[in-house]
């Protein structure tokens, strides 16, 4: 039963129905996941393009294998690029970036021999500032764990960036539904960031 005076909803992250809670800004009251505070209203305001590659790290070959499918038939992608370790999707990546070529989003498993999720994200971080990169690149965590504090600093740690559990509602079709609106926050969210940049550098201008 939920607590009194507590919301109860679905959270695409955790893939699961979640207390909640609000944050105001301003005039406006957005409703977040208590587990891994994920906005659970924002991610339906960006309409999703074709996004020109997704880069995919997970050491499970199946798993791999169905989320490229996924992205392809359901043209979240163009391109995949899959790697079944983080030291494989940076060398990827690398290969990728310095030679111009766009990516739109990076998928990686946070539990993977070699280099996990997290070293490999912070990684490319540290890349993508060496390359001098204006926008980092959106990651999306992948685990079969509930969202935990160690998750919610890696995320905090490496904006823009979201976690799902893979484990949890994990049909493909519930799988594809969770990621479309997760990629969805994640881009609306850069979105809004740049636009107060732009407002920010507006205003400085005119000061």
């Amino acid at each position: 039963m939920p607590e009194p005076g507590k919301t109860f909803k679905y959270c695409p992250s955790c893939g699961e129905q979640v207390f909640t809670f609000p944050v105001v800004r301003g005039n406006e009251v957005a409703i977040h996941c208590s587990s891994c505070g994920l906005s659970l209203e924002l991610e339906a305001e960006y309409r999703l393009q074709t996004l020109p590659c997704v880069a995919i790290a997970d050491d499970d070959k199946f798993f791999r294998t169905l989320l490229t499918d996924l992205l392809l038939t359901r043209h979240l992608t163009q391109e995949v690029l899959p790697a079944a370790s983080g030291a494989e999707l940076l060398t990827r990546l690398t290969e990728r970036l310095v030679t111009g070529k766009e990516v739109g989003l990076v998928i990686l498993d946070l539990l993977m021999p070699d280099l996990d999720g997290g070293v490999a994200a912070r990684a490319l971080r540290a890349l993508e500032r060496g390359l001098h990169r204006p926008r980092p690149l959106p990651i999306i965590y992948l685990s079969g764990v509930r969202c935990d504090e160690g998750v919610r600093r890696l995320v905090a740690r490496t904006q823009p960036a979201l976690y799902l559990n893979k484990a949890a509602d994990s049909t493909p079709d519930r799988l594809y539904q969770r990621i479309e609106k997760m990629v969805a926050y994640l881009l609306w969210q850069a979105h809004a960031e740049q636009a107060g940049r732009a407002m920010r550098i507006l205003a400085v201008e005119r000061s």
